[in-house]
């Protein structure tokens, strides 16, 4: 009889890892995961931005439903208390380390149909 193991026993017992496509590491920060370094470092800023006073509240991976049955999640919704008109602005951001044609598309595509402007957050 053949024994048969999973991708996961043959990576352990050969010592590879499985490696992200763009090279990122996923992070885990209060609990909660994030996809790359990137995202959990803003996501630290703008914890610490509420801590401040700058932000009222900020929502990680905001659905927005696009055409075709497409949800496109953007890492942040972020609403700033903007203290010089005693007014709120209201932000979408999107970490990208390597942006693809795809995400692009997507983003348009977001921008086109909500009227609104997705602030990307890059590596520096």
């Amino acid at each position: 009889m053949t024994e048969r193991m999973s991708a996961a026993e043959f990576r352990a017992l050969n010592g590879k890892q499985k490696v992200n496509k763009y090279a990122n590491k996923r992070v885990v920060v209060d609990g909660w995961p994030f996809d790359s370094k990137l995202e959990a470092n803003r996501y630290e800023e703008l914890k610490l931005a509420r801590r401040c006073g700058l932000v009222e509240w900020f929502i990680c991976q905001a659905p927005f439903r696009l055409p075709g049955g497409i949800t496109y999640r953007a890492d942040f919704l972020v609403q700033w208390s903007d203290l010089s008109t005693l007014g709120r602005v209201v932000t979408v951001e999107d970490c990208k380390g390597a942006d693809t044609r795809v995400s692009i598309n997507k983003r348009k595509q977001v921008e086109a149909i909500y009227g609104i402007t997705v602030t990307l957050i890059k590596r520096r």
